[in-house]
């Protein structure tokens, strides 16, 4: 095998979850949602391109599931094939390479390169990969404990090679999240010290993270799947030469994001402010906010909150209120204010003094539909 002396630029990037449901959004925002994954797709291998990258390394899940229609597929493999860069792409537990699994296709571009078995393959000249592919969505171990075994057997790395190893899964426990099919990380470790390999390129954790002196990192997704992900949104550019630490610059790719924001009401200015800094967001159409209320206020205070804040919500791509830690105040709960009397005054007693979440929509519905009555 000839031997290289030459940097090795590659873009690291996993989870790019093409075809997620986004079940939790408006269907408007999940069909923008769905195209925008393809979208930073574009952009990432745009920015291979000006980069001049030898590589854009998917380290698993580039599809949210094998069972997607064609539309997200297409549109997919069409972005890669449109891009003047070699794309080479891990199987992870989203599409492992089971029986019908999108990456195991023969119609895939040309300039996709799948990783089908675990050990060493040199895609590029220069850049060996230490590939360790899911090939079921619950493996038995993780696949990089194969593929370190078979590096093991390889024995020494010829002079001049940079050697990534690629593998999806949890390094460590994440908050109060079960780790499954853990990665073999003290062997990790120890292919390191060795000199086996100079960059571990990692999948499966949504959110940026370092580890060991920047030798091991997640890039994360690169548009934000869920509330909980701490830091998504970016690609890793790395510079990598055999035998030195790699050269690591996060680079934003991610336009969209989700907030979780908690808030107190105890008085009409609270409310103010808070519709404000909703009006106020950057990129609403791409931005999804789960608000909790606490505090307290009167029951007609809260309906107008509610409706003053869905309003200030229609223009975001999602808006989920949590008011249960909202107390309703006895003062100001005449069902008059609301313009309610007889038979709806006597339900929204009735509803008031239940004051649970059921009943705080009804009440909702209620003084909606009497304000919405035409008045005589």
């Amino acid at each position: 095998m000839l031997a290289y002396h030459s940097k090795v630029l590659i873009i690291h990037t996993s989870d790019w979850q093409i075809g997620m449901p986004a079940l939790d959004m408006p269907p408007e925002a999940r069909a923008r949602f769905r195209q925008a994954r393809i979208d930073a797709v574009d952009r990432i291998l745009g920015l291979a391109e000006e980069r001049r990258a030898a590589a854009v390394l998917v380290a698993g899940d580039l599809f949210d599931s094998n069972f997607l229609g064609p539309d997200q597929v297409q549109r997919t493999l069409r972005v890669i094939a449109n891009h003047d860069v070699s794309v080479i792409a891990l199987p992870g537990n989203h599409d492992s390479l089971e029986p019908g699994a999108i990456l195991a296709r023969s119609e895939l571009p040309h300039n996709l390169r799948v990783l089908v078995e675990p050990g060493i393959t040199e895609p590029i000249a220069g850049l060996q990969v230490v590939a360790a592919p899911w090939g079921s969505r619950i493996p038995a171990q993780n696949p990089a404990v194969a593929a370190l075994a078979r590096l093991q057997a390889a024995g020494p790395r010829p002079t001049g090679v940079v050697r990534v190893l690629a593998a999806h899964g949890q390094w460590r426990s994440y908050g109060t999240q079960a780790q499954h099919t853990p990665l073999p990380t003290e062997r990790i470790l120890a292919a390191l010290e060795a000199g086996l390999i100079d960059y571990v390129a990692l999948g499966d954790r949504h959110s940026l993270e370092l580890l060991a002196g920047g030798h091991v990192a997640y890039s994360g997704t690169p548009e934000v799947t869920a509330d909980d992900e701490e830091d998504p949104g970016w690609v890793l550019v790395v510079d990598l030469e055999p035998g030195q630490p790699p050269h690591i610059e996060p680079v934003r790719i991610g336009r969209w994001r989700r907030l979780q924001l908690d808030r107190e009401l105890t008085r009409p200015a609270d409310l103010d402010a808070l519709v404000a800094e909703l009006e106020a967001l950057e990129r609403p159409a791409e931005t999804l906010v789960r608000l909790r209320l606490r505090g307290g206020l009167g029951l007609a205070s809260v309906l107008e909150a509610r409706e003053r804040l869905e309003h200030a919500g229609s223009a975001l791509a999602g808006l989920a209120i949590d008011d249960t830690q909202l107390a309703m105040l006895p003062e100001g709960n005449d069902p008059t204010a609301l313009g309610l009397h007889g038979a709806a005054a006597e339900a929204y007693a009735r509803l008031a003094e239940e004051n649970s979440p059921t009943s705080r929509d009804a009440l909702a519905l209620l003084a909606r539909l009497v304000r919405a009555e035409p008045r005589r």
